[in-house]
């Protein structure tokens, strides 16, 4: 059976038995919506990769979660805006002060 032949299950299923070529398959096929809700959310390019990796970092590590029962699609887009909201959260707990923000006083 080709790939692209594959439900979303079925892919999630073989990605789990260790498919890494699906796995790879899915990060291209998903890079293009994760990045957009990432991009949305950031304001430096350096934090949107890093947040873009942590969202495949979370899909993965979360991939034995996945039903079925919505498209691929929108439960890693559920994951990514989680993954940024927390990012927030933490940044307005955390504030980053950069010293180009300081006076010279």
């Amino acid at each position: 059976m080709d790939s692209s032949e594959l439900t979303d299950r079925e892919r999630v299923a073989r990605i789990l038995e260790g498919d890494t070529a699906l796995g790879d398959d899915l990060v291209q096929r998903l890079q293009p919506v994760v990045s957009r809700i990432v991009r949305g959310r950031v304001t430096r390019q350096a934090e949107e990769r890093d947040l873009t990796q942590t969202v495949f970092l979370n899909v993965f590590a979360s991939l034995d979660q996945y039903s079925g029962t919505v498209p691929l699609e929108h439960w890693v887009s559920r994951v990514a805006v989680n993954v940024c909201l927390h990012q927030f959260r933490h940044e307005n707990r955390r504030p980053e002060v950069r010293r180009a923000d300081l006076s010279e006083e």
